[in-house]
């Protein structure tokens, strides 16, 4: 329908600006679909695993920043990175971390309106974890929904089935911070979120700090 509508005379430059704008959150909803439930269906058949390594978290942190950066710039969002000095190492998988923070990343993105902050921190958490955040100044979400944000296919619609911020329609399929909270769980790690509604959000990971006992022959499969 729309492509008929684009090729219209009396279509006019906004209007054709608009129905693109549709056509391509449309377009990066279903390769948002496609790409989780192959995740989703990689570790339901057991054949993602995780394997536990000595990964630094800051440097991860630090590389989920730069890649999400385009993103961000894209919905004029200033995303920066605020880390303590001298933290250590972390007992991660390195992509199995990526994956999960930069999920969180986006959720960020989708969901704080344009000309926002995001801030993604690294701090020790008491003497054996590290604090990996996300804290975003966005809408916030409801003490309602907060205890289902990472279930499966959950999208936390609004009370009225509005998103002011993209014309009705809720970004994203729901899948993005279930995998993140999936693979976090499988390094034997916690996530978790704090948010007021209003005021904005912030998603903890925090992770066992690395010992050198650690089994590195052992594989971890999420679950």
């Amino acid at each position: 329908v729309l492509d008929r509508i684009l090729q219209r005379d009396d279509t006019t430059d906004d209007e054709r600006r608009e129905y693109l704008g549709d056509i391509a959150l449309e377009c990066d909803r279903q390769i948002d679909l496609v790409s989780n439930l192959l995740d989703l269906s990689r570790i339901r058949a057991g054949v993602v695993t995780v394997t536990p390594r000595r990964v630094d978290a800051v440097e991860v942190l630090r590389e989920c920043g730069r890649a999400q950066s385009v993103g961000a710039s894209e919905r004029g969002h200033e995303i920066s990175v605020d880390v303590e000095s001298g933290l250590p190492d972390v007992c991660a998988d390195r992509d199995a971390l990526r994956r999960a923070i930069s999920s969180i990343v986006e959720n960020a993105i989708k969901y704080t309106p344009d000309g926002g902050r995001i801030v993604l921190r690294a701090r020790r958490d008491g003497v054996a974890q590290l604090a990996l955040e996300v804290a975003d100044n966005g809408r916030g979400i409801r003490a309602d929904v907060v205890p289902h944000v990472f279930e499966r296919f959950y999208r936390g619609v609004p009370e009225d089935g509005s998103d002011t911020d993209r014309g009705g329609e809720m970004p994203g399929i729901g899948l993005g911070l279930y995998l993140a909270s999936v693979l976090v769980r499988g390094m034997g790690g916690e996530i978790d979120v704090s948010s007021t509604e209003g005021s904005g959000s912030t998603f903890t990971v925090r992770l066992p700090i690395w010992k050198d006992d650690v089994d590195l022959n052992a594989d971890w499969i999420p679950h």
